[in-house]
């Protein structure tokens, strides 16, 4: 996961202002992880 972008007390709410962090994976860091893990099969 990748850290794109900080916007800084971009958005007002609840009396106060938040900021915002923007993330990314990339299709080959995804496919890789996604290839490389054991998920769990469903059971019925």
């Amino acid at each position: 996961m990748r850290h794109e972008a900080l916007f800084l007390e971009n958005r007002y709410f609840q009396g106060r202002w938040w900021s915002t962090a923007v993330l990314a994976v990339l299709a080959r860091d995804w496919r890789q992880r996604c290839s490389s893990a054991t998920l769990p099969r469903h059971q019925e």
